[in-house]
């Protein structure tokens, strides 16, 4: 059962004062507004602090606390929030590929499926310093601008991976299916994600921040700000590839 959030505060927040009907223009400004206002970020996991899933514990940390949170929280809020005005969506899981090298993966990030009348798009607004601020259509090998980068979506079978052009190349991000997850499917997710020793968001302090045109980025002791084809600090634990790092 989805909990209808607090509109009021959450448009506060994110700083949003427009429409709230069930359409594309507004799912933009939302993928656009949620990233430049919340940040994504790691401090719980980081300090051993067990990270909460249910509904007013995230809305509690990130629209009243004004912190930030991680994929699970912030994509979790952000469906609620899609849910709750309407959207056609599903949650799905993914597969972090990006930085692992072929490693196997466990389905350990989360998005959503939203359904329009334009077709379908995936809507992440949680995957640190490679977030893609705008909703991406599910329309395979179409190169896909945004504020922050060029994205695009490639399928083979029933798998669909996700794709950042970083100067002239492409790297993939993750994969994942259209399946419907479930709360458990996330919380098992969750468990891993923010308690075991060799989780990325243990063993590393991050924050990021996405603005009009640049991204901020925190990865341990390294600090990046830039633009769209290069950014710092994901899920991928490598070194920040934007320059001015102080």
């Amino acid at each position: 059962m989805i909990i209808e959030p607090n509109f009021s505060a959450y448009f506060n927040r994110i700083g949003y004062a427009g429409p709230r009907e069930p359409s594309l223009a507004v799912l933009r400004e939302l993928c656009a507004c949620h990233p430049r206002h919340i940040p994504f970020e790691c401090l719980d996991p980081f300090l051993g602090i067990g990270v909460d899933l249910d509904f007013s514990a995230i809305q509690t940390k990130l629209i009243h606390s004004r912190r930030g949170g991680y994929c699970y929280e912030l994509n979790g809020l952000f469906h609620d929030v899609l849910a709750a005005l309407g959207f056609s969506i599903t949650a799905v899981a993914a597969r972090v590929v990006y930085g692992f090298k072929g490693q196997p993966r466990p389905l350990t990030h989360r998005l959503t499926l939203v359904r329009l009348a334009e077709g379908s798009f995936i809507a992440d607004v949680g995957f640190g310093g490679q977030t893609p601020t705008a909703p991406l259509r599910l329309e395979p090998g179409l190169e896909q601008a945004t504020q922050h980068g060029a994205y695009r979506v490639s399928r083979e079978g029933d798998v669909f991976e996700l794709q950042l052009k970083f100067n002239d190349s492409w790297e993939a991000l993750y994969r994942f299916t259209l399946e419907q997850q479930a709360p458990i499917d996330f919380e098992v997710g969750n468990w891993f994600t923010s308690t075991h020793p060799r989780s990325l968001f243990t063993q590393n302090l991050i924050a990021c921040r996405g603005g009009r045109e640049t991204c901020q980025s925190l990865q341990r002791r390294s600090f990046c700000s830039g633009s769209g084809r290069s950014r710092g600090a994901s899920h991928s634990g490598k070194r920040p590839r934007v320059g001015g790092i102080t």
